[in-house]
C-alpha cells in the first residue's frame, strides 16, 4: 500500500510539473524539456549547414540555397554554384558577428557583420511569445571581393529580426519573411539551419 501511495504522489508531482515545462517551450521545434535558459542554448559558435533565401523583386524570383558546403544561387533560368562557409558567433555580452564566405567560378567574396542581438518581447500582432524572436542590429559590415575591401557603418533601430522556429542546444532554426509593397513590391523568405561547432 506504501508503494502504491508513493507511485500516485509521483504521478501527481509530474501532472502538476509537465505544463511548466511545457509552457517553457517558445518555438514550435523546441525540445519539450530544457534545463538550459534560452539565452544559454544561443549563445555560441554556429555555422549555417543548411538554408534557403528566396526573394521576389517586382515577379523577378531569385533563390540562394546553402547545403553543407555547397552555395547555389537560380535567378531567371540561369544558376551559377560553388561553395561557402557561414559563420555565426552570438556572444554572452549582447554582440554578434557573422562572415559569410563564398567561391562562385574561382572569384571569392566575404561578408563580415558586427553588431548587437537582443531578444524581442512578445508581439501578438505576430502571434510570437516573449523570447521567441531574435533582433540582429547591424553596427558594421566589411565586404571583400578580390582586392576590393568596402567597410559600412550603420545606426539607426532597424534590426534584422528572425523567428526562432527551434532552438535547441547544437541546433537552431531561423526564419525570416520580409515584404515591401509600393510603388514595386519586394519580398524575402529565409531559412536558416544552425549547427553549433
Amino acid at each position: 500500500m506504501k508503494n502504491i501511495s508513493k507511485f500516485i504522489f509521483v504521478l501527481l508531482v509530474a501532472a502538476v510539473t509537465m505544463p511548466a515545462f511545457q509552457s517553457c517551450k517558445k518555438g514550435p521545434n523546441d525540445p519539450a524539456i530544457s534545463f538550459k535558459s534560452r539565452k544559454a542554448r544561443l549563445v555560441g559558435e554556429w555555422s549555417v549547414t543548411k538554408g534557403t533565401v528566396t526573394s521576389n523583386s517586382s515577379g523577378t524570383i531569385s533563390t540562394e540555397t546553402y547545403d553543407g558546403s555547397t552555395y547555389t544561387y537560380t535567378s531567371g533560368g540561369t544558376t551559377t554554384s560553388g561553395t561557402y562557409t557561414y559563420d555565426v558567433s552570438i556572444i554572452k555580452d549582447g554582440k554578434f558577428t557573422v562572415k559569410c564566405t563564398k567561391t562562385i567560378s574561382g572569384s571569392t567574396t566575404t561578408q563580415t557583420y558586427e553588431g548587437f542581438w537582443y531578444f524581442e518581447d512578445a508581439n501578438s500582432a505576430l502571434n510570437a511569445k516573449n523570447k521567441q524572436r531574435v533582433a540582429l542590429q547591424w553596427t558594421k559590415e566589411t565586404v571583400t571581393s578580390g582586392t576590393i575591401t568596402n567597410v559600412y557603418t550603420y545606426s539607426g533601430d532597424s534590426p534584422d529580426e528572425y523567428f526562432l522556429d527551434e532552438l535547441k542546444s547544437k541546433e537552431m532554426i531561423w526564419k525570416r519573411t520580409v515584404s515591401v509593397t509600393g510603388s514595386s513590391t519586394s519580398s524575402e523568405d529565409i531559412t536558416y539551419t544552425l549547427t553549433k561547432k
